[in-house]
């Protein structure tokens, strides 16, 4: 939505207002990251949008079907 706002009009408010908060920060950058790299989140956001999950990961902890992607993604970013 920040990379192509007229693509997401419903967006609007919620892009200014990022946009606005990042104003009060000296140095930032956006990078769009592949499907490919970011497995889990990919995952989670098709579950809760085909499984219709309503509670949040963060709130709960974090899935544990996903527990080795992610322990898998970090050994491999930290090597």
């Amino acid at each position: 939505m920040i990379l192509r706002p007229r693509a997401w009009p419903n967006f609007k408010g919620e892009s200014a207002l990022i946009l606005w908060k990042l104003k009060g920060l000296d140095w930032w950058r956006l990078v769009k990251e592949d499907k490919a790299n970011n497995r889990g989140a990919c995952l989670i956001a098709q579950s809760v949008t085909k499984g219709g999950f309503a509670q949040s990961y963060v709130a709960a902890g974090g899935p544990a079907w996903l527990q080795e992607l992610f322990e898998s993604e970090e050994v491999s970013s930290s090597v």
